[in-house]
């Protein structure tokens, strides 16, 4: 019975550094990703439309100013994590910078409805985007989500990052890449 709970403790012992390795390392690579991604070949801007909450089509060239363009679900737990900080990033740059949340509305796993609930149920009050057609997730290759785009003043992106950003990564990245 005692070699059970040595083994019991040590086993959670090491499932705790490994969380704790995992989730330094990962922040690490949070930044470095977003930095290092950048986009070396100027292509121009790909063009989507989306539609916004009442319906009404808006396309990604329909903004002016540097953009963010998130793209995520409802259904996905890294993009409801990373929602509230975005949040927060879009009031404090929200004269300098358009924000763009596409939700990747297929109709079935994912609706208008669905998305429109679950910002209503966390209070996200956010620049949402209903992306029925697809046309945005397929224009920008979009496989796994939450993806986070960095578009300049001409729509050309110049930095992206794969994953749930933080924060203060997500700060960093716009003022890196987005305000001079």
């Amino acid at each position: 019975m005692k070699k059970t709970w040595f083994y019991l403790l040590l086993f959670v012992i090491i499932l705790s550094l490994s969380y704790v390795i995992y989730h330094r390392y990962a922040s690490q690579m949070e930044v470095e990703q977003i930095a290092e991604e950048s986009v070396e070949e100027e292509v121009g801007m790909i063009d989507f439309l989306v539609y916004d909450a009442s319906g009404n089509p808006v396309k990604l060239s329909d903004f002016e100013k540097p953009r963010v363009v998130n793209f995520w679900a409802s259904w996905c737990p890294n993009c409801v994590d990373e929602l509230p900080d975005f949040e927060e990033v879009c009031k404090e740059y929200k004269d300098q910078i358009d924000f763009l949340f596409v939700d990747l509305t297929d109709g079935v796993q994912e609706t208008k409805e669905s998305g429109l609930s679950f910002l209503a149920e966390n209070k996200l009050v956010l620049p949402v985007y209903f992306d029925t057609d697809m046309d945005a997730a397929i224009n920008y290759g979009i496989r796994a989500i939450p993806m986070t785009l960095l578009l300049d003043k001409e729509g050309i992106v110049v930095a992206y990052a794969r994953g749930a950003i933080g924060k203060d990564v997500l700060q960093k990245a716009i003022e890196e890449y987005l305000i001079p």
